[in-house]
């Protein structure tokens, strides 16, 4: 029998992690239903998630029925969705790869699709359970500065004073949403650049010298400048980078 395990895990173990990657996506693809007070999930896979590790929420709470037993509805659905994509072939070389522990047993099926679909169900967990959800939760403004990688004139400056995690909270649910609204990030970068300026100010208040003077002296030229080619970039990279952290599990789960 080893020859055909071999031969079931080769054909069949990266299709079945292509799959689990496709239910995931499918469920990214749908909207939140935004049933838990405080937390700002994207889409229904983080709410999945949330739910998971939150969980389990058996009470009728919304009169749908058991919340986590819906969520679990529909995620089967999604398995079942990717199982029947697959031929009859595949089918065969993923039950053998699931039940390979039984193989010589009377309760291996050669075409179960019951035990691939648990196989999915369980995989999918494992990830879902894995996932670092602090930054859709109650607590998500808080320590946004310990996901990302600050650089740059104004954030570095604003980082050593301790206010750039303060600046970056008030702008949480913006930063961490896909596609943040322009305007807020316009005033997040107005916000980051009138504080940084403020430390200019003060430092040279203190110890003025002739190069703080001339730079402050160029006022206008020197935000722009600061905005377009510092503050801004760091902002977006901001955005990509928490989005990253949101959907980043173990490797080693696939």
């Amino acid at each position: 029998m080893a020859p055909l395990r071999d031969a079931a895990d080769a054909i069949a173990r990266p299709a079945l992690d292509a799959m689990v990657q496709s239910v995931i996506k499918a469920l990214q693809s749908m909207d939140a239903v935004g049933m838990f007070a405080d937390v700002r999930p994207r889409h229904l896979w983080d709410e999945y998630c949330w739910q998971l590790q939150a969980g389990p929420f058996d009470n009728d709470d919304f009169g749908f029925g058991s919340t986590s037993y819906n969520f679990d509805e529909v995620l089967q659905t999604c398995i079942n969705a990717e199982i029947n994509k697959q031929p009859r072939a595949m089918h065969l070389c993923m039950g053998i790869f699931v039940q390979h522990e039984s193989l010589d047993d009377e309760d291996f099926e050669p075409l179960s699709v019951h035990a691939v679909s648990n196989w999915m169900n369980e995989r999918v967990n494992e990830i879902a359970s894995a996932r670092d959800l602090c930054l859709i939760g109650p607590d998500r403004a808080d320590g946004i500065t310990s996901y990302i990688d600050i650089y740059g004139i104004v954030a570095k400056s604003l980082e050593e004073t301790g206010e750039l995690s303060d600046l970056l909270a008030i702008y949480a649910d913006d930063l961490l949403w896909p596609t943040p609204d322009p305007d807020e990030l316009s005033n997040l970068a107005d916000t980051m650049l009138d504080a940084f300026w403020a430390q200019l100010e003060q430092e040279n208040s203190e110890t003025s010298g002739p190069a703080l003077s001339a730079l402050l002296g160029a006022e206008r030229a020197v935000k722009s400048w600061l905005l377009a080619q510092d503050i801004r970039p760091f902002l977006d990279d901001v955005v990509g980078q928490l989005q990253q952290a949101l959907d980043e599990y173990p490797a080693s789960l696939l």
